[in-house]
This record gives structure tokens, sequence and C-alpha cells, in this order.
């Protein structure tokens, strides 16, 4: 019998790592988010990291060699990840990936994920020269190419889960006719649980939506409509120019402004 925990988390800092330690201690099969794998590429990884735990390297080493692997990612991301890692490797705990696509489809994930991008991309560029209209066109197709592969990367991890009962026990003998905690840790915005064919125990580790980014992750997954998400796009799209310093706004006057006077500030 297999016994399935979805955890829904943040992946940014360290202190919302730390929050998995008490299910980390429970599982024995820990399923982390890793986004647009083939199967063939999750063996691999799942391969080494038992490697890894089953090895005589030191903690010191591991997060030396595990932080040297992260330098692509955002610092609070890192942080995150090297958390989860840490913990994992002090508890010895076995990985298991749900995201096992074929390269066909893997290759669709990381496509429309690149759209994505490159319409976040244009649509900063839009309102950085204050075409506030252009910028709402690019971002909301931006968001929907990322709601999309959001999607299809949800299924194939619900697909996964299904699986998961038969599969442990064929590739690690030690739990064949035995009860298995496996638990999954997938970002707030993520749904495999509507896909899945049994239920699941959620168990909800992200913070209430205070932040601009958090919002906007909270009335995209309610479903809100183009013209609801405006003010919050525009928002956020004055956040991420404000971080790059194309605009002199800070985020404690983002956050005051109204979306009138927000969008009075940006055009030109």
């Amino acid at each position: 019998m297999i016994y399935v925990k979805l955890l829904k988390v943040v992946h940014t800092e360290r202190e919302e790592a730390r929050k998995l330690i008490p299910y980390i201690k429970e599982a024995d099969i820990w399923c982390p988010e890793y986004a647009g794998l083939t199967d063939d590429m999750a063996k691999v990884m799942e391969a080494d990291w038992e490697v890894m735990i089953r090895s005589t390297l030191s903690r010191s080493t591991f997060l030396r060699k595990t932080e040297e692997g992260l330098q692509f990612l955002p610092p609070n991301q890192r942080r995150y990840v090297l958390g989860q890692a840490d913990y994992l490797f002090q508890n010895k705990v076995l990985i298991w990936y749900l995201e096992r696509f074929t390269p066909e489809k893997a290759a669709t994930v990381h496509s429309l994920k690149a759209e994505s991008n490159l319409k976040f991309g244009i649509s900063l560029r839009e309102l950085g020269q204050g075409q506030i209209n252009h910028f709402f066109s690019e971002y909301w197709e931006s968001l929907k190419l990322e709601k999309k592969s959001c999607e299809l990367r949800d299924q194939e991890v619900a697909r996964n889960i299904d699986l998961l009962e038969r599969m442990i026990p064929q590739r690690y003998n030690r739990f064949m006719n035995k009860d298995i905690q496996a638990v999954v840790a997938i970002g707030g915005a993520h749904h495999p649980e509507r896909y899945v064919s049994f239920s699941l125990d959620v168990v909800d580790l992200s913070r209430p939506a205070i932040t601009i980014p958090d919002r906007l992750d909270y009335a995209l997954d309610f479903g809100k409509s183009f013209d609801e998400m405006k003010p919050l796009m525009l928002a956020y799209g004055a956040l991420e120019l404000s971080l790059r310093g194309v605009i002199s706004l800070k985020l404690s006057d983002i956050e005051k402004m109204s979306y009138d006077d927000l969008r009075k500030k940006l055009s030109r």
C-alpha cells in the first residue's frame, strides 16, 4: 500500500525549506519538483542520488558540490533547493521524479516555457517604453502559455503518482509487499491532485498571498479574467522593472499606488 502526501510549497529561501523537515523524516520516497524531465533523465538522476546518499561523502563536501550545480538559479531559489537537498541528504531519503516525459513531450513543455519567457520579456520592454496596452497584450499571452505548460506538467505528475505503487517496488526491492510513504513537494500554483485517480493528503505550506507575485499567482489560480488581472499584471510588471533598475519606483511605492495612478506614472 502506498500513502501519498502532497505538499504545496514556496520555492524560495532556506526558511521555506525548513518547513519540509518533518515530512522528510517520515518519507520513504521524496518526489521533488523538476520541470520537463524525460524518463531517461529521471532514472539517471535518481540513480546518482542513491549513490550519493549511500556514499561516505561528507555533508560539507555534498553541500559545496550541490551548490556549484545550482548557480543557474536565482539566489532565493538556490537557497531553497540547497536546503531541501541538505535535509534529504542528512536523512538518506530516496528521490523519485514525477515528470517523466517522452522526449517529444518534454520538448513541448520547454518550448512553451521559452515562448512564455520571451513574451514576458517583450512585455517588460513595452512597459519600460510606456506602451501599457502592448504590455498587457504580451504579458497576457505569456501567462496563458505558462498556464498551458503548468497543466501539462500537472497531468504528467498525476499520471506518475498513479503509477507509484507499482513502480517503486519494481525499482527498489526493499519496498516489495510493504507500506510506502511517498511525499510530493510541488509549487503552490500546481494542482496535480485534480488529475489523480485517488484521494491525496494535501498539505498547504505556502504563505498567505500578500506579496505582489503571490497575489498574481493566486488570482491566476482562481481563473480571473483579463480585465480583473490587469491591476496585478501592471503591479508585477512595475516590480520587475524596479528590480532591474529601469524605473525609480520602489516596492513600497508600487504597493501603495492605485491602478490608475500606477498606469499614469508608467505611461508615456
